[in-house]
């Protein structure tokens, strides 16, 4: 190489790695308009679409599908009569798939009941009011909402995270309702749908940017518990301590919290149209008896049953019926064993078939 194209390479190569005001001027621009131009084009048809788990984290991302989820509902309201089924994880663990349950209960009825699979990872108040709202004013069937004497020992305090980290992406009337009667504010909103919920892709962009590149599209795997082994006795003593230091404060807290119950059962006011039914979630036979206590049990089933006959709605507790014992369990509450969760999800089965059933009979 000649020193004249040498002198000029290195020439080449320093203004091009230099920093300078104009360089770092046009990159601030571009990268500015780039976020811009996503602004203007990113809606809320990103999530609903077809590539929308693109902009999951993982397959365990349950807030980042449920917002794809409750957007394509939003976006066309579901017809005819569905079973919505709404709660935590540990509900969800001892029920099979939606797919399955649908085809079983239409079987049952000789007509087609499609199931809307809500159930999520710790899901609050705020986000079973908000997952709730998505169902639209025309909403037909029943409505199974999950509670527990846990939900009702729940601290308004807990929801502060969520409000500054929302994990849904999608604006609620229904939610923001639940977060002002915590004593929060709603995030501000502009309109834009990405800047609206700019820290949903915020906490994703790394794996969202991976998606893309790489056409990556997970696929949502809701219930993880099945054959995993018992807790051990270090974490069955940890998670008691925990059960019990929460419980504790169940008689101060039970009547708030179940004022958010309550504000959510006025959201679907027509009985004849919308079943509401308060589910019970799983209870280990083991943790009721060492951990919790039988009476105590007993007084929080004669509060919701008492609260579901004021309200017009139904309770239904199947750890009475069931059959599950202490090896059906992983934990206190979620279910790890196949005979277990099927034998939850018949008895639900049945009593949902008397429930859709003309003219309706209550087990």
């Amino acid at each position: 190489m000649t020193p004249l194209l040498r002198t000029a390479g290195l020439a080449f190569l320093d203004g091009l790695i230099r920093p300078s005001l104009l360089a770092v001027s046009i990159a601030a621009v571009l990268c500015l308009g780039t976020i811009g131009l996503a602004a203007l084009l990113i809606d809320a048809t990103a999530m609903s679409g077809k590539d929308s788990a693109l902009f999951a984290l993982d397959p365990l991302d349950d807030y980042a599908f449920a917002t794809s989820d409750a957007l394509r509902l939003l976006h066309v309201p579901p017809q005819g009569r569905h079973v919505a089924l709404i709660g935590t994880a540990a509900m969800r663990e001892a029920l099979t798939v939606g797919d399955d349950i649908a085809v079983r209960l239409s079987h049952r009825l000789d007509q087609t009941v499609p199931v809307i699979d809500f159930m999520s990872g710790g899901q609050s108040g705020i986000e079973m009011a908000a997952l709730a709202d998505s169902l639209g004013d025309d909403f037909e069937g029943v409505l199974v909402l999950g509670i527990s004497f846990s939900r009702l020992a729940a601290d308004n305090a807990e929801l502060a995270s969520l409000v500054r980290e929302p994990r849904l992406a999608f604006a609620s009337a229904a939610g923001d309702a639940e977060i002002r009667a915590a004593g929060f504010t709603p995030p501000p909103r502009s309109g834009l749908y990405l800047l609206d919920h700019y820290k949903f892709f915020v906490a994703r962009y790394r794996a969202i940017v991976w998606h893309l590149l790489t056409g990556t599209r997970p696929v949502h795997q809701g219930r993880t518990y099945l054959g995993r082994a018992p807790a051990s006795p270090a974490q069955w003593a940890a998670d008691a301590a925990i059960l019990s230091a929460r419980l504790s404060h169940y008689q101060d807290r039970a009547d708030s919290n179940l004022g958010a119950l309550d504000r959510l059962i006025r959201r679907f006011p027509d009985r004849a149209k919308v079943r509401i039914v308060l589910l019970e979630i799983p209870l280990n036979p083991l943790a009721r008896d060492t951990v919790i206590g039988p009476a105590f049990v007993e007084a929080h089933r004669a509060r919701m049953e008492d609260f579901a006959r004021r309200n017009g709605v139904f309770y239904w507790d199947l750890n009475q019926t069931a059959g599950l014992v202490p090896e059906d369990f992983q934990d206190w509450a979620h279910v790890n064993s196949i005979g277990g969760r099927d034998r939850w999800t018949a008895d639900l089965i049945d009593r949902l078939g008397l429930l859709l059933s003309p003219p309706s009979r209550m087990p």
